[in-house]
């Protein structure tokens, strides 16, 4: 299974962003526990992991 979106976290590092983890094709959210992970604002996720 290949579901073809990409999903990305940046961070702007001065004029410019930057990936700081992205996950491509997945089938499942890759993204439930990255507000813990690298401290971004939990609001900004449609699903996150307790």
């Amino acid at each position: 299974m290949f579901d073809g979106c990409v999903q990305a976290l940046l961070k702007r590092k001065g004029t410019r962003w930057e990936a700081v983890d992205w996950s491509l094709g997945a089938t499942d959210v890759p993204y439930g526990d990255w507000w813990k992970k690298y401290r971004a604002p939990q609001s900004i996720f449609d699903y996150a992991e307790p």
